[in-house]
């Protein structure tokens, strides 16, 4: 599979695990505690009641969830442009994001990784073996699709010309 089909790959991928990420964050989400206020904050939820809820409530859902949507659909329009234009400038939000990411799930790996080694040591069941594993998928995708999309950006950047090493003595 060349570059380019890599990079394309990424995006469908990176558009299923925003979906995925937003159902689980409703499932965790107590609606029952919080105020009408932080239920129409929370930008990423999806088992809203219309009915019990003020209009005004459920307007501000609504664009919550709007611009997460966005958010995540313009990012990923730019890594899917930036591959059919050649623009590596189009590169550098998902870049951002892929780094944040993978800074998260480093965290969240670490984190199970020590629940684990404790779990283990203490002689209890080790449940958060099965976070570890996921948050280390994750981490695996995340530098997986972080290196290919730099590399990718950099073979565009060349092929565009952006990258020109000066051995013009006038420019030295």
């Amino acid at each position: 599979m060349d570059l380019a089909a890599r990079v394309k790959l990424i995006c469908g991928i990176f558009l299923s695990i925003s979906i995925v990420s937003t159902v689980l964050a409703c499932a965790l989400w107590d609606f029952q505690q919080q105020t009408p206020i932080n239920n129409a904050l929370y930008i990423t939820c999806a088992l809203w009641d219309f009915q019990q809820q003020t209009p005004i409530n459920n307007a501000l859902y609504i664009s919550g969830l709007l611009i997460a949507f966005m958010l995540n659909c313009g990012i990923a329009y730019c890594l899917l442009a930036g591959t059919v234009q050649h623009r590596s400038s189009l590169f550098f939000p998902y870049i951002v994001c892929s780094s944040i990411y993978t800074a998260v799930s480093t965290f969240g790996a670490g984190f199970f990784l020590g629940s684990t080694i404790y779990s283990v040591s203490a002689k209890m069941r080790a449940d958060h073996i099965y976070l570890l594993v996921i948050f280390l998928a994750l981490l695996s995708f995340w530098y997986w699709s972080l290196r290919t999309v730099r590399t990718y950006r950099n073979y565009v950047r060349k092929i565009s010309g952006e990258h020109v090493i000066f051995t013009n003595p006038e420019f030295v």
